[in-house]
């Protein structure tokens, strides 16, 4: 996850005709919310759109791929929320459980 990455794949989405793109997890990590508007600025300007990805996990779920807890809170989400809009993002993708491992199945098996 690093900005010359992401915009070849901005350039590969417009060179093929692909109205979205996906930036997935660590964005907040490693370009931030400056690098996304920049990412969203460049790639707008490739007739292509961005989605960015959330995990709805907070205390409950131990992940190491952010951003993190955000989504789970009302203050922090609409904020977001309101900053997506203003720089163009399209959508969001919202995952809800770490992985597909053994344990976290057997995890979610057992709390039903």
């Amino acid at each position: 996850m690093n900005m010359p990455d992401q915009k070849a794949y901005v350039d590969m989405a417009s060179e093929m005709g692909l109205p979205y793109l996906l930036v997935d997890a660590l964005r907040d990590q490693n370009l931030g919310y400056e690098g996304i508007e920049e990412l969203a600025a460049y790639a707008k300007s490739k007739n292509v759109d961005i989605f960015l990805w959330y995990s709805s996990s907070e205390w409950w779920n131990k992940i190491v791929q952010g951003p993190y807890n955000v989504m789970s809170n009302p203050i922090l989400r609409k904020r977001d929320m309101r900053w997506m809009k203003e720089i163009g993002v399209k959508g969001i993708k919202v995952d809800f459980f770490g992985g597909d491992k053994q344990e976290i199945a057997t995890s979610l098996r057992s709390s039903q």
